[in-house]
């Protein structure tokens, strides 16, 4: 079985168990909670690509697929500058990236993602009315392209996989759901308690 396949398989609970917190719903129901979720994607993004750039950056596939840029574009639009941006949490500490086995475990979750993000851009134009050039290019994420981009990078990690580093890779993609899933879990809780 590849690497992608066995991925799927061992983190499908854990993919479903974030999509069931994230509540959705929610959090794209005016632009304050939307703007406080991207807030949160942009601190996760941000600490993730500045640690995974060591291991990936040299890695020809991964051109045009950070988000931080993204969430920085929708952020501006929603009426964030510069100085708000660069002072927003970051993921820290984060899940552990030690080697390249640890990257692209995580790579995994993180590109994976850009295909739930067409569905739940979507939604986020249909509620508040932004698009991939107006405040929500980090769902919008590749556009139709999505699908053919993560068949390429599926196929990428396959190349990479091997018997010695298979289980890092699983055991990082993992950690990687949990990470995501309690930071983001974090925003949920304060805008509840506001």
């Amino acid at each position: 079985m590849s690497l992608a396949l066995r991925l799927k398989r061992e983190t499908a609970s854990a993919h479903a168990r974030i999509e069931r917190e994230l509540d959705l719903p929610r959090r794209i129901g005016s632009a304050v909670s939307y703007r406080r979720l991207l807030e949160r994607f942009h601190g996760f993004h941000a600490e993730w690509e500045a640690q995974a750039r060591r291991f990936l950056a040299a890695e020809p596939i991964f051109a045009g697929r950070w988000k931080t840029a993204l969430l920085e574009a929708d952020l501006r639009t929603l009426g964030m500058d510069e100085s708000a941006i660069a002072g927003l949490a970051r993921c820290s500490p984060l899940m552990r990236l030690s080697h390249a086995a640890d990257a692209w475990g995580a790579a995994y979750v993180v590109e994976g993602s850009t295909l739930g993000g067409a569905v739940i851009a979507k939604a986020v134009r249909r509620h508040l009315g932004f698009t991939a050039d107006r405040g929500c290019a980090y769902f919008a994420g590749y556009g139709r392209d999505s699908a053919a981009r993560w068949r390429v990078f599926t196929e990428k990690l396959d190349l990479f996989a091997s018997p010695e580093i298979d289980e890092r890779v699983i055991a990082s993609a993992l950690a990687t759901f949990e990470r995501m899933r309690t930071w983001l879990a974090v925003e949920a809780a304060q805008a509840k308690a506001a």
